[in-house]
C-alpha cells in the first residue's frame, strides 16, 4: 500500500463519518458487479474488516443502490432507451417482436418482447402455454407478464414476456392478442387447430375472458394448487383438499364419482360452490377438453419466477437483459444436451417407454377387432380397455394423458412388432428437441461491439446533432413509483409480514378453570 492510500485510509478510519455511500460504491462495484446477491450486510462486514470502520445498514444500503446505478445506469434512462432497444433487438434477432406504447404524453405504458428464436422453438415444445404475472419490485413498479411453455425433457421454455402497469383485464387481452399474432399464427398455427394448444393459468384477474376472447373454444386449464387454497379458506377441510385432488387424477368415470359422493357427504355445499367457480372442465382430468400431459398446475409459468427475483429490482432495460443473458444461457447448455443419445426419442422418454415394456406389457393379452382397434384384457383390474393405435388413445386415458404409450398400448404393439417409440408425440423426439433450439438469440448492438450497451445508458444524453431529440420527444416512466426505503422481501402470509409477526406481542394464556390470564388450566391455583 503507497503513502498516499494509507493516509487516506487512516483518515477514513478516524473520520468515519465522513466515510459517504458515493465513496462505498465505488469501493463495492466491480464485487457488485461479480456478486448481484451481494447484501448492505455483507457490505458492512466488508467495511469493517478491510478499512476498519462501522457504517450504519443504511448506509451501506444506499451505497448498494448507487453502485447499481452506476452500474445499470437511472430508471429514467432505461426507459428513455426502450424504444431504440426494442428497435436493435428487432433489427439483430430475425423473427422478434419488441415494442413499446406509450401515453398521449409520452410516458410509458408498456411494452412486449418475444425473441425470434423462441417464437421459432415454441412449435416444437408441448403444445401447453402457462400464463402469469409477477409483481416488479423496481423504483416504478409495473408487472411481468409471461407465456412459458414446456420442452421434450420438462424443461421451462419462455415464449414471450411483457411488462405493463397493471394485471386488469385490458392489460391481459392485450397480452394474448398480441401473443397469438405474432407468435403463434406465424410460427405455430398447427397448434390452433383442433384444440390442440392448451392454456394453463390460476385464474387471474381478466384471463379467464381474455383467454376466451382470444382464444375461443380452446381449452384452459385451471391451477389446481390454486383452486385447492382457495377452496380450502372456504371449507376448512384437510380431506376435502385430498378429495379434490383424487377427483382431479382420476381417469375413470366411477373414480371421479366416488370422489364427488365423499366430497358431498362431508359438506354439502362443497360441490355447488366447485360447480359455480371452477367447472369440472376446468380441472378434472377426466373432463377436461385438451391434453395437459400430466400438469394439473400453472408451475410451469410460476417457476419462471424464481430467477428473476434480482431482476424484478432492477431498471426495466437492465432486467430485459437479464433475462435475455439467462436465456443465451439456457439455450447454449441445452443444445450440448441429448448430443449422444440414439434412437428416435431423448433419452428420458425412451427409458421410460422400457421400463414400462419390462414391467407390464407382458401381462395383457388381447383381441383385435382389426388393424386398428384392439380390446385388452387385463388379469389385474378384471377390466377391458379399448386401444386405438392410430388415433394414440386407450379408455385407461394414460396414453392421452402423458403422450407415451401405456402398458396396454404396449401390450399390443410389441406383439405386432411396431416401434413404440413411433407411437409417441412428436415433441418427444429428438429432431424436435433440436429444433426448440437451433435459433439463437443475438446482442442488439450486434453489429457496433464497439459501443456496448452500458455506453448507451451512460452516454443517454449525449446524441449527435443529426439525431438530436427534445426532451418532449423522449420516452418518460410511468407516473407509478415506488414507495420510499426499501422494498418488501418477505412474503405476506396471513395479512401480517413473517418479520413483523414474530415481533408482535403474544396473546396470553387464559385459563380454563378460573379465567385467569398468564397461565394454563393445568397449573391454576384452584386446580391444586
Amino acid at each position: 500500500m503507497n503513502t498516499a492510500h494509507k493516509q487516506v485510509t487512516e483518515r477514513f478510519i478516524v473520520n468515519h463519518a465522513k466515510l459517504t455511500s458515493r465513496f462505498i460504491a465505488t469501493r463495492i462495484q466491480e464485487k457488485l458487479q461479480q456478486h448481484s446477491s451481494y447484501t448492505p450486510k455483507e457490505i458492512q462486514d466488508d467495511l469493517k474488516r478491510e478499512l476498519g470502520v462501522d457504517v450504519s445498514y443504511s448506509k451501506a444500503w444506499r451505497a448498494k443502490e448507487a453502485a447499481l446505478n452506476n452500474i445499470n445506469g437511472t430508471f429514467e434512462e432505461s426507459y428513455a432507451m426502450l424504444p431504440k432497444y426494442c428497435n436493435d433487438l428487432v433489427n439483430t434477432n430475425p423473427g422478434t417482436t419488441a415494442f413499446v406504447e406509450e401515453t398521449e404524453d409520452k410516458k410509458f405504458k408498456r411494452m412486449f418482447v418475444a425473441f425470434g428464436a423462441a417464437a421459432k422453438g415454441f412449435a416444437y415444445c408441448h403444445p401447453l402455454l402457462g400464463l402469469d404475472g409477477t409483481h416488479l419490485k423496481s423504483k416504478y413498479l409495473g408487472i411481468l407478464l409471461a407465456a412459458t411453455s414446456i420442452d421434450s425433457l420438462g424443461q421451462l421454455f419462455p415464449v414471450a414476456f411483457a411488462v405493463v402497469n397493471a394485471e386488469n383485464d385490458e392489460n391481459w387481452l392485450w397480452f394474448l392478442k398480441t401473443l397469438r399474432t405474432t407468435v403463434i399464427q406465424p410460427y405455430a398455427p398447427e397448434f390452433l387447430n383442433n384444440h390442440k394448444l392448451v392454456l394453463l393459468s390460476d385464474r387471474q384477474k381478466g384471463l379467464i375472458d381474455g383467454v376466451n376472447t382470444v382464444f375461443p373454444g380452446l381449452p384452459h386449464g385451471y391451477c389446481l394448487r390454486h383452486l385447492e387454497e382457495n377452496f380450502h379458506k372456504k371449507f376448512k377441510n384437510v380431506e376435502l383438499k385430498k378429495l379434490l385432488w383424487k377427483a382431479a387424477r382420476a381417469m375413470e368415470k366411477e373414480v371421479y364419482d366416488a370422489a364427488i359422493a365423499d366430497m358431498v357427504k362431508i359438506n354439502a355445499g362443497s360441490v355447488p360452490w366447485l360447480q359455480e367457480h371452477a367447472p369440472s372442465q376446468h380441472w378434472s382430468e377426466l373432463h377436461f377438453h385438451g391434453r395437459r400431459y400430466g400438469h394439473l398446475t400453472s408451475n410451469i409459468a410460476e417457476s419462471l419466477n424464481a430467477w428473476l427475483l434480482e431482476a424484478r429490482e432492477m431498471p426495466v432495460l437492465p432486467m430485459l437483459e437479464r433475462i435475455r443473458h439467462q436465456l443465451m444461457g439456457w439455450y447454449d447448455k441445452r443444445r450440448g444436451l441429448e448430443t449422444e443419445t440414439v434412437g428416435l426419442l431423448v433419452k428420458s422418454i425412451g427409458q421410460c417407454i422400457q421400463a414400462l415394456i419390462n414391467d407390464r406389457s407382458s401381462r395383457y393379452r388381447f383381441l383385435s377387432s382389426n388393424n386398428i382397434c384392439f380390446e385388452v384384457k387385463s388379469g389385474i383390474t378384471m377390466t377391458d380397455y379399448l386401444v386405438n393405435i392410430m388415433e394414440k388413445t386407450c379408455s385407461c386415458h394414460a396414453w392421452q394423458t402423458t403422450g407415451i404409450p401405456c402398458g396396454h398400448a404396449l401390450a399390443i404393439l410389441m406383439a405386432l412388432r411396431l416401434d413404440p417409440q413411433a407411437y409417441t408425440q412428436p415433441f418427444f423426439t429428438l429432431e424436435f428437441y433440436r429444433k426448440t433450439y437451433e435459433n439463437a438469440i443475438f446482442h442488439p448492438l450486434l453489429g457496433n461491439y464497439q459501443f456496448p450497451l452500458i455506453e448507451m445508458l451512460e452516454n443517454a444524453s449525449e446524441i449527435d446533432d443529426n439525431e438530436e431529440q427534445s426532451d418532449e420527444e423522449s420516452l418518460l416512466p410511468p407516473n407509478t413509483r415506488r414507495p420510499s426505503g426499501r422494498p418488501q422481501k418477505r412474503r405476506i402470509r396471513g395479512g401480517m409480514d413473517q418479520n413483523r409477526y414474530n415481533k408482535a406481542p403474544r396473546r396470553q394464556n387464559r385459563c380454563g378453570r378460573c379465567k385467569g390470564l398468564g397461565h394454563s388450566k393445568k397449573t391454576c391455583v384452584e386446580a391444586i
